[in-house]
Protein backbone atom coordinates (compact mmCIF):
# COMPACT_ATOMS: atom_id res chain seq x y z
CA UNK A 1 0.00 0.00 0.00
CA UNK A 2 1.15 3.01 -1.09
CA UNK A 3 1.64 5.98 1.82
CA UNK A 4 -1.12 8.07 3.15
CA UNK A 5 -1.20 11.32 0.99
CA UNK A 6 -1.43 14.71 3.48
CA UNK A 7 -5.01 15.57 2.35
CA UNK A 8 -4.78 18.68 3.62
CA UNK A 9 -2.08 19.83 1.36
CA UNK A 10 -3.91 18.83 -1.58
CA UNK A 11 -6.92 21.16 -0.85
CA UNK A 12 -9.25 17.91 0.02
CA UNK A 13 -9.78 19.45 2.93
CA UNK A 14 -10.41 23.25 1.71
CA UNK A 15 -13.15 24.93 3.63
CA UNK A 16 -13.69 22.53 6.56
CA UNK A 17 -13.95 22.94 9.98
CA UNK A 18 -13.63 20.75 13.35
CA UNK A 19 -15.29 17.49 13.23
CA UNK A 20 -15.77 17.96 10.21
CA UNK A 21 -12.86 18.33 8.77
CA UNK A 22 -11.70 15.06 11.02
CA UNK A 23 -14.44 12.88 9.12
CA UNK A 24 -13.82 14.33 6.06
CA UNK A 25 -10.02 13.03 6.58
CA UNK A 26 -11.11 9.60 7.86
CA UNK A 27 -13.47 9.06 5.01
CA UNK A 28 -10.49 9.38 2.83
CA UNK A 29 -7.99 7.77 4.79
CA UNK A 30 -10.42 4.75 4.39
CA UNK A 31 -10.97 5.21 0.48
CA UNK A 32 -6.57 5.30 0.15
CA UNK A 33 -6.49 2.41 2.48
CA UNK A 34 -9.44 0.53 0.57
CA UNK A 35 -7.43 0.98 -2.90
CA UNK A 36 -9.04 3.53 -4.86
CA UNK A 37 -6.63 5.73 -6.91
CA UNK A 38 -6.18 9.19 -6.53
CA UNK A 39 -8.09 9.66 -9.58
CA UNK A 40 -10.96 8.13 -8.68
CA UNK A 41 -10.68 10.10 -4.72
CA UNK A 42 -9.99 13.15 -6.93
CA UNK A 43 -13.12 12.82 -9.35
CA UNK A 44 -15.53 11.75 -6.04
CA UNK A 45 -13.91 15.20 -4.62
CA UNK A 46 -15.18 17.08 -7.44
CA UNK A 47 -18.22 15.98 -7.91
CA UNK A 48 -19.21 15.72 -3.98
CA UNK A 49 -19.60 12.00 -4.39
CA UNK A 50 -16.82 11.19 -1.98
CA UNK A 51 -19.21 8.62 0.45
CA UNK A 52 -20.61 6.70 -2.52
CA UNK A 53 -17.25 5.77 -4.44
CA UNK A 54 -17.39 2.58 -2.76
CA UNK A 55 -20.89 1.41 -3.46
CA UNK A 56 -20.70 2.83 -7.24
CA UNK A 57 -17.84 0.02 -7.05
CA UNK A 58 -20.12 -2.11 -6.03
CA UNK A 59 -22.42 -0.89 -8.95
CA UNK A 60 -19.68 -1.71 -11.13
CA UNK A 61 -18.39 -4.94 -9.45
CA UNK A 62 -14.86 -3.94 -9.67
CA UNK A 63 -12.73 -0.47 -9.75
CA UNK A 64 -12.36 1.19 -13.01
CA UNK A 65 -9.14 -0.63 -15.37
CA UNK A 66 -10.30 0.10 -18.65
CA UNK A 67 -11.18 2.46 -21.09
CA UNK A 68 -14.14 3.01 -23.52
CA UNK A 69 -11.82 2.58 -26.29
CA UNK A 70 -10.39 -0.43 -24.64
CA UNK A 71 -14.22 -1.48 -24.19
CA UNK A 72 -15.38 -1.62 -27.69
CA UNK A 73 -12.24 -3.09 -28.83
CA UNK A 74 -12.67 -6.32 -26.57
CA UNK A 75 -16.47 -6.21 -27.28
CA UNK A 76 -15.51 -6.16 -30.75
CA UNK A 77 -18.09 -3.01 -31.71
CA UNK A 78 -17.56 0.23 -33.16
CA UNK A 79 -16.46 2.94 -30.63
CA UNK A 80 -18.86 5.46 -32.33
CA UNK A 81 -21.95 3.27 -31.60
CA UNK A 82 -21.35 2.69 -28.05
CA UNK A 83 -20.78 6.40 -27.69
CA UNK A 84 -23.89 6.90 -29.57
CA UNK A 85 -26.18 3.87 -27.42
CA UNK A 86 -24.77 5.52 -24.18
CA UNK A 87 -26.04 8.80 -25.36
CA UNK A 88 -29.27 7.66 -26.34
CA UNK A 89 -29.88 6.34 -22.78
CA UNK A 90 -28.82 9.86 -21.16
CA UNK A 91 -25.74 8.71 -19.96
CA UNK A 92 -22.48 11.15 -20.17
CA UNK A 93 -20.26 9.99 -23.22
CA UNK A 94 -16.94 9.62 -21.41
CA UNK A 95 -13.17 10.28 -22.81
CA UNK A 96 -12.44 7.32 -24.71
CA UNK A 97 -9.37 6.99 -23.49
CA UNK A 98 -10.28 7.81 -20.20
CA UNK A 99 -10.25 4.50 -17.39
CA UNK A 100 -13.59 4.85 -16.42
CA UNK A 101 -14.92 0.84 -17.02
CA UNK A 102 -14.65 -2.26 -15.18
CA UNK A 103 -14.05 -5.62 -16.46
CA UNK A 104 -17.27 -6.62 -16.08
CA UNK A 105 -18.81 -4.27 -18.53
CA UNK A 106 -17.33 -6.15 -21.56
CA UNK A 107 -20.13 -8.14 -21.62
CA UNK A 108 -22.94 -5.79 -21.85
CA UNK A 109 -20.38 -4.14 -24.53
CA UNK A 110 -21.00 -7.04 -26.58
CA UNK A 111 -25.03 -6.33 -26.53
CA UNK A 112 -24.79 -4.25 -29.92
CA UNK A 113 -22.75 -6.35 -31.83
CA UNK A 114 -25.14 -9.52 -30.83
CA UNK A 115 -28.54 -7.18 -31.73
CA UNK A 116 -26.85 -6.60 -35.14
CA UNK A 117 -25.80 -9.60 -35.73
CA UNK A 118 -29.92 -10.37 -35.23
CA UNK A 119 -30.31 -8.04 -38.41
CA UNK A 120 -31.47 -4.72 -35.99
CA UNK A 121 -29.89 -1.63 -37.85
CA UNK A 122 -28.31 0.61 -35.41
CA UNK A 123 -30.66 3.38 -35.32
CA UNK A 124 -33.50 0.92 -33.85
CA UNK A 125 -30.79 -0.19 -31.62
CA UNK A 126 -30.90 3.30 -30.61
CA UNK A 127 -34.58 4.06 -30.32
CA UNK A 128 -34.65 1.02 -27.97
CA UNK A 129 -32.21 2.45 -25.73
CA UNK A 130 -32.95 6.07 -25.93
CA UNK A 131 -36.90 4.65 -23.90
CA UNK A 132 -34.92 2.10 -22.05
CA UNK A 133 -32.54 4.56 -20.79
CA UNK A 134 -35.74 6.91 -19.59
CA UNK A 135 -37.44 4.52 -18.07
CA UNK A 136 -34.66 2.99 -15.97
CA UNK A 137 -33.00 6.96 -14.99
CA UNK A 138 -36.19 6.82 -12.76
CA UNK A 139 -36.10 3.23 -11.49
CA UNK A 140 -32.83 4.01 -10.63
CA UNK A 141 -33.79 7.30 -9.31
CA UNK A 142 -36.32 5.73 -6.70
CA UNK A 143 -33.64 2.95 -5.89
CA UNK A 144 -30.88 5.02 -4.94
CA UNK A 145 -33.66 7.19 -2.77
CA UNK A 146 -35.01 3.58 -1.72
CA UNK A 147 -31.24 2.21 -0.61
CA UNK A 148 -30.41 5.86 0.90
CA UNK A 149 -33.14 5.48 3.34
CA UNK A 150 -32.31 2.30 4.23
CA UNK A 151 -28.66 3.18 5.12
CA UNK A 152 -29.19 6.74 7.01
CA UNK A 153 -29.08 7.03 10.08
CA UNK A 154 -28.99 9.97 12.74
CA UNK A 155 -25.63 10.86 13.64
CA UNK A 156 -23.95 8.61 10.70
CA UNK A 157 -20.13 10.08 10.46
CA UNK A 158 -18.99 10.41 6.61
CA UNK A 159 -17.42 7.17 6.82
CA UNK A 160 -20.31 5.21 8.73
CA UNK A 161 -22.43 6.64 5.68
CA UNK A 162 -19.69 5.56 3.24
CA UNK A 163 -19.59 1.62 4.65
CA UNK A 164 -23.60 1.49 5.45
CA UNK A 165 -24.37 2.63 1.97
CA UNK A 166 -21.72 0.31 0.18
CA UNK A 167 -23.09 -2.52 2.51
CA UNK A 168 -26.71 -1.93 1.29
CA UNK A 169 -26.24 -1.80 -2.23
CA UNK A 170 -24.32 -4.83 -2.07
CA UNK A 171 -27.65 -6.75 -0.33
CA UNK A 172 -29.59 -5.39 -2.73
CA UNK A 173 -27.82 -5.14 -6.25
CA UNK A 174 -27.97 -9.53 -7.12
CA UNK A 175 -31.77 -8.75 -6.63
CA UNK A 176 -31.83 -6.20 -9.59
CA UNK A 177 -30.93 -8.30 -12.42
CA UNK A 178 -33.61 -10.77 -11.71
CA UNK A 179 -36.21 -8.02 -11.04
CA UNK A 180 -35.84 -6.22 -14.05
CA UNK A 181 -35.81 -9.09 -15.94
CA UNK A 182 -38.67 -10.49 -14.64
CA UNK A 183 -40.47 -6.95 -15.46
CA UNK A 184 -39.54 -6.86 -18.86
CA UNK A 185 -40.69 -10.17 -19.32
CA UNK A 186 -44.31 -9.69 -18.13
CA UNK A 187 -44.61 -6.36 -20.18
CA UNK A 188 -43.19 -7.97 -23.27
CA UNK A 189 -46.03 -10.77 -22.84
CA UNK A 190 -48.72 -8.17 -22.79
CA UNK A 191 -47.27 -6.50 -25.83
CA UNK A 192 -47.66 -9.95 -27.60
CA UNK A 193 -50.71 -10.22 -26.31
CA UNK A 194 -52.13 -7.33 -27.75
CA UNK A 195 -50.24 -6.94 -30.87
CA UNK A 196 -52.17 -7.16 -34.16
CA UNK A 197 -50.28 -7.47 -37.95
CA UNK A 198 -53.01 -6.71 -40.34
CA UNK A 199 -53.10 -7.89 -43.96
CA UNK A 200 -51.32 -4.59 -45.12
CA UNK A 201 -48.58 -5.28 -42.82
CA UNK A 202 -47.61 -8.58 -43.61
CA UNK A 203 -48.37 -8.02 -47.55
CA UNK A 204 -45.73 -5.32 -46.96
CA UNK A 205 -43.40 -7.23 -44.86
CA UNK A 206 -42.92 -4.25 -42.49
CA UNK A 207 -44.95 -1.84 -39.86
CA UNK A 208 -46.67 1.37 -41.16
CA UNK A 209 -45.12 4.23 -40.29
CA UNK A 210 -48.06 5.32 -37.82
CA UNK A 211 -51.12 3.55 -36.63
CA UNK A 212 -54.24 5.55 -34.73
CA UNK A 213 -54.59 5.21 -31.28
CA UNK A 214 -57.00 7.65 -28.57
CA UNK A 215 -55.19 9.45 -26.08
CA UNK A 216 -56.10 10.49 -22.42
CA UNK A 217 -55.14 12.66 -20.00
CA UNK A 218 -55.95 12.61 -16.65
CA UNK A 219 -54.87 16.38 -14.78
CA UNK A 220 -55.01 16.85 -11.30
CA UNK A 221 -57.28 20.32 -10.08
CA UNK A 222 -55.13 22.38 -7.90
CA UNK A 223 -52.04 20.51 -7.53
CA UNK A 224 -49.95 24.07 -8.33
CA UNK A 225 -51.79 25.90 -5.69
CA UNK A 226 -51.43 22.86 -3.49
CA UNK A 227 -47.47 23.02 -3.85
CA UNK A 228 -47.89 26.18 -2.39
CA UNK A 229 -49.43 24.86 0.56
CA UNK A 230 -47.84 21.96 2.02
CA UNK A 231 -45.07 20.49 1.88
CA UNK A 232 -42.92 18.92 -1.29
CA UNK A 233 -42.90 15.40 0.24
CA UNK A 234 -46.39 15.58 0.89
CA UNK A 235 -47.16 17.08 -3.12
CA UNK A 236 -44.64 14.21 -4.07
CA UNK A 237 -46.85 11.08 -1.98
CA UNK A 238 -49.54 13.17 -4.42
CA UNK A 239 -48.45 12.69 -7.58
CA UNK A 240 -47.04 9.41 -6.57
CA UNK A 241 -51.09 8.51 -5.76
CA UNK A 242 -51.97 9.63 -9.37
CA UNK A 243 -49.49 7.15 -10.55
CA UNK A 244 -51.12 4.35 -8.89
CA UNK A 245 -54.19 4.70 -9.53
CA UNK A 246 -53.58 5.50 -13.18
CA UNK A 247 -51.57 2.01 -13.62
CA UNK A 248 -54.38 0.40 -11.45
CA UNK A 249 -57.09 1.23 -14.55
CA UNK A 250 -54.73 0.73 -17.16
CA UNK A 251 -55.99 -2.75 -18.58
CA UNK A 252 -55.06 -4.06 -21.66
CA UNK A 253 -55.78 -2.69 -24.36
CA UNK A 254 -55.38 0.52 -21.84
CA UNK A 255 -51.98 0.97 -21.46
CA UNK A 256 -50.45 4.33 -19.24
CA UNK A 257 -47.42 5.67 -21.09
CA UNK A 258 -45.86 8.40 -18.27
CA UNK A 259 -46.95 10.62 -15.77
CA UNK A 260 -45.64 14.22 -16.00
CA UNK A 261 -46.29 15.70 -12.39
CA UNK A 262 -49.84 16.28 -12.07
CA UNK A 263 -50.70 14.36 -14.84
CA UNK A 264 -51.06 11.02 -16.51
CA UNK A 265 -51.09 10.05 -19.94
CA UNK A 266 -53.18 6.91 -21.09
CA UNK A 267 -53.12 5.39 -24.82
CA UNK A 268 -55.20 2.47 -26.65
CA UNK A 269 -55.98 1.40 -29.89
CA UNK A 270 -59.72 0.60 -29.10
CA UNK A 271 -61.49 4.15 -27.92
CA UNK A 272 -64.04 2.47 -25.32
CA UNK A 273 -61.85 0.83 -23.04
CA UNK A 274 -60.26 4.04 -22.91
CA UNK A 275 -62.99 6.04 -22.17
CA UNK A 276 -63.85 3.44 -19.67
CA UNK A 277 -60.54 3.74 -17.72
Amino acid sequence: MTETPNWATLGFLDGLEGSARAERAELLDHLHASGFSRAEIERGHADGLLAFLPAERVVMDGAPTLTHREIAERAGVDLALLEDVRRAQGLRVPDPDALEFAESEVGGARVPALLGGLGLTAAQMIAVSRVLGRGLDQAAQVMRATVLELALEPGLSERDLAERYEATVAVMMPHVGPMLDTMVRMHLRNMVRSEAVDATARTAGRLPGSRDVAVAFADLVGFTRLGEEVPAEEVGRVAERLAVLASDVAEGPVRMVKTIGDAAMLVSDETGPLVHA
